[in-house]
């Protein structure tokens, strides 16, 4: 199930000290990604994906994506921690919320090899 285990990963990845320490590590990184850097590179730098994680990424509509992106600089820019909650559906659809202290993120999206969208690689 990639979509579980990667937004498991991308949970642990995005509680507000690691991209902290990830973006001090690189501090280019966060003019990087407001200059429209891939999510799914920085993800992949973030945490450990698996090569089906990683396709399962590049596969999510652009849309969703740039949502994700746009939370990920803000939650640096605000050092608030994003939680992340994922459930099976047919179609991708993010949810984003401002708790104040936190982002919340809710992702639907095919989570089944074979039951995906127009455009999700066979047996991501």
């Amino acid at each position: 199930m990639p979509a579980a285990s990667t937004l498991r990963k991308l949970a642990r990845g995005l509680w507000i000290q690691h991209p902290k320490d990830i973006i001090a590590a690189n501090p280019d990184l966060l003019t990087q990604l407001r200059a429209g850097a891939d999510i799914p590179d920085l993800a992949e730098s973030a945490v450990d994906l698996t090569a089906n994680e990683r396709k399962y990424l590049d596969a999510m509509p652009q849309v969703i994506k740039e949502a994700i992106r746009g939370t990920v600089i803000t939650s640096v820019t605000l050092e608030e921690d994003v939680h992340v909650q994922f459930s099976p559906g047919h179609d991708v659809e993010l949810r984003v919320w401002d708790h104040g202290e936190a982002i919340g993120w809710h992702l639907s999206g095919p989570d089944e090899p074979g039951k995906a969208p127009v455009g999700f690689a066979e047996g991501y």
